[in-house]
Parts: C-alpha cells; sequence; structure tokens
C-alpha cells in the first residue's frame, strides 16, 4: 500500500489571516485603546482609531465599530480644544471692563466697577446682566464694590446707600449732582449663602445719557 498523505491544516490565502472554523476572530487591540483614550485622551484616541481600522481591513478582526467611536470622541475633543482657543484668543472669558469691545451678557457675580449697561436691563436682570462698553451710550455705571455685609443682607442697606453716595461724590465731582445711587446685591445662586451677598454702588441718570466712565475718568453727560 502506498503512503497516504495526512491531511494538513488549511493555508492563509492573501487575503487575510485563516481563523480555524467555529473560532471568532478576535478585538483588535488597537481598536480597544482608541476607544479608551479617545475617552481619556481624544487626540490619541483619533490617531488609534484610524491606525485600527487600517489593521481591521487587512486582518479581519473585529472591533472596527470601537475604532470609529474612538475617532469620533478624538475628533469631538479636537472640536472642543479649537473652540476654546477661539474663545480664549478673542477673550470672551475675560470680563474686565476693559475688555468689553462690543455689547455682551455677563455672570451677574462678574460685574466690577467700570462695567456700563442701560439701567432697564440691570434693574430686570437675573443672573446674567447686558453690559456695553462704556464709550456707547449707556445710563448706569457700577462705580464701586461695597463688599459684604451680614446687615444689609437682612434687608438694612442703609450704611452701604451712604457709602455709595460719598463714592459717587467723589469719583463724579460736579455731575454728582445730576446721578442717582443705588445699591445692587449680588445674590448669591444658594439661598443658604445669602450672608455671602456682594453690593455694588451704581450711579444712574435721570435726565442724561452717559457716554464714557466715571472711573476711568472721561465720563460726559449728555
Amino acid at each position: 500500500m502506498g503512503n497516504v498523505p495526512y491531511p494538513s491544516a488549511p493555508q492563509a490565502g492573501y487575503g487575510g489571516p485563516y481563523y480555524p472554523p467555529g473560532m471568532p476572530p478576535p478585538t483588535d487591540g488597537t481598536a480597544i485603546a482608541a476607544l479608551v483614550c479617545g475617552l481619556v485622551v481624544g487626540p490619541v484616541g483619533l490617531i488609534l482609531g484610524i491606525v485600527a481600522l487600517a489593521r481591521i481591513r487587512r486582518s479581519g478582526a473585529k472591533g472596527r465599530g470601537l475604532a470609529i467611536t474612538g475617532i469620533v470622541l478624538g475628533a469631538i475633543s479636537l472640536v472642543s480644544a479649537a473652540v476654546l482657543v477661539v474663545f480664549v484668543a478673542t477673550g470672551a472669558f475675560n470680563t474686565s471692563p476693559s475688555n468689553i469691545s462690543e455689547g455682551r451678557s455677563i455672570a451677574a457675580d462678574k460685574l466690577e466697577p467700570g462695567h456700563c449697561a442701560n439701567f432697564a436691563d440691570v434693574d430686570g436682570a437675573g443672573e446674567r446682566v447686558p453690559v456695553v462698553p462704556c464709550s456707547d451710550a449707556h445710563d448706569i455705571e457700577i462705580i464701586a464694590d461695597l463688599g459684604k455685609d451680614a446687615q444689609a443682607s437682612w434687608g438694612d442697606t442703609t450704611a452701604l446707600g451712604l457709602e455709595c453716595a460719598e463714592q459717587v461724590t467723589a469719583i463724579a465731582g460736579r455731575d454728582a449732582g445730576r446721578l442717582t445711587t443705588y445699591v445692587l446685591p449680588i445674590i448669591p445662586a444658594d439661598p443658604d449663602d445669602k450672608l455671602l451677598t456682594r453690593y455694588l454702588c451704581a450711579a444712574s441718570s435721570d435726565d442724561a445719557t452717559m457716554t464714557g466712565s466715571f472711573v476711568v475718568g472721561d465720563a460726559v453727560l449728555n
């Protein structure tokens, strides 16, 4: 009898590696890394996701969905970073009065001396206040920060009102007689923090529109 050849294992073709029948292809490790990095370090997840897709096309391994998710998360991270850079570069997070070059809405607790606005906007404002460049026409300006006062927190603002009037007289000079002073409470969002209320001194004109700033020293009543 002749020799009977033993059957040999099928050889992998040029289309990719061979996986024995009944054994599913493994999940590509780079795809898993892409997902993890996409959640933690976005740009790395984007790069690994692209690499993983190329590897999966060649190997036939699983993990395409993981790789795509890593790419998406990485792309979102990059876009978010770009938007943040634009906001920082344009000063969108800088709310100091000298940085207000056009009308914008800022958080009430960011108000400080030198901010200008229109009285109707401030009077009806909640957590945010529309402010304008002081070079534009306006009718109210924050003159001073009066700090926190526990007594005023319970409704007695007499002392703060007198202090505000003195501050306005000192800073506005002969124009002080044409101005009305206001004590504006900046109340914390949590009612339990009422004693941390900050008080601002503001000046408004009943008979004129202001341009310029009393704090800076170039205010004009029109």
